[in-house]
C-alpha cells in the first residue's frame, strides 16, 4: 500500500507500510530526465528519510565508559538513484 501527496513541483512525500503497525515517510525528489554521452535516457531521484529503531523493537544498547551509549536511536537514509530506460 502506497500513497503520494504533492508538496510542490518535483517533490513528493512517499508514505509506505514497513510493517503492520509502522508507517514511514520518505521525502522523494524527482531530479529530471537526461541523456548520457552514450544516448541512454535516464531519470534521477533523491530519497531521504529517517526512522526510530525502537519502533521495531530494537532496544539493545550498551553504556560506554566515557558516557553515552553505543547505538543511537535514529536511522537516517539518503539515497540517490538513477533509472535507465531499457531499449527494446
Amino acid at each position: 500500500m502506497s500513497q503520494y501527496s504533492i508538496s510542490y513541483p518535483n517533490k513528493r512525500d512517499s508514505n509506505g507500510w514497513i510493517s503492520n503497525r509502522i508507517i514511514i515517510t520518505l521525502d522523494t525528489e524527482f531530479g529530471g530526465f537526461m541523456k548520457d554521452p552514450y544516448g541512454n535516457e535516464k531519470a534521477g531521484f533523491s530519497i531521504n528519510g529517517k526512522l526510530n529503531r525502537k519502533d521495531f523493537g530494537l532496544n539493545w544498547n550498551a553504556a560506554l565508559e566515557a558516557g553515552g551509549v553505543m547505538v543511537g536511536n535514529e536511522i537516517k537514509a539518503n539515497v540517490e538513484i538513477q533509472f535507465i530506460k531499457q531499449v527494446s
